[in-house]
């Protein structure tokens, strides 16, 4: 199975009240340091983030299918293809990642995030036995927390999910 498809039946269902749910920290801070200002969805997958926040947003996948299912689900044309190692935010516009870090080496990892000041990020922890889907690292939050060197952090869920500040 591809991202696509493991996506796919997600899209414009009841998932996106259960995601609004079980993120609903990290969906607050988004919307706490957004202000009035959109966001920047780096590695959208079907664009849930920027649908429970709404107002002005978009966003980039390298994955084309999912760029297609971001479109589909958030009804719009903001998100396109891109690669978040090649792409150029403004500094001032509010950058957001949600289960992508974890997908990346630790190298990649502060590459992407001395790329992108002014972000908030998720990540899933060591607490979950299996990673979701892909090829998911499940770290300790201060693995994470000394990896990056947030401005702020919270753990939510149980202490299963980390959402950080840069």
């Amino acid at each position: 199975m591809d991202w696509y498809d493991f996506y796919q039946e997600r899209i414009n269902s009841s998932y996106q009240e259960y995601f609004e749910r079980r993120y609903a920290p990290f969906l607050d801070a988004i919307n706490q340091l957004k202000n009035d200002s959109s966001i920047f969805e780096l590695g959208c997958g079907i664009g849930s983030v920027s649908k429970a926040i709404g107002g002005k947003f978009e966003g980039i996948d390298l994955n084309l299918g999912m760029v297609m299912l971001a479109n589909e689900n958030t009804q719009t044309q903001n998100f396109r293809q891109g690669d978040i190692l090649e792409t150029q935010v403004d500094r001032s516009t509010l950058k957001v990642t949600h289960g992508v870090l974890e997908h990346f080496d630790d190298k990649l990892i502060c590459t992407i995030c001395e790329m992108n000041p002014n972000s908030v990020h998720y990540v899933p922890l060591d607490k979950y036995k299996t990673p979701s889907f892909g090829d998911e690292r499940l770290l300790p939050y201060q693995y994470w927390l000394d990896l990056v060197c947030p401005v702020s952090w919270m753990l939510f869920n149980s202490d299963h999910d980390l959402m950080f500040i840069l």
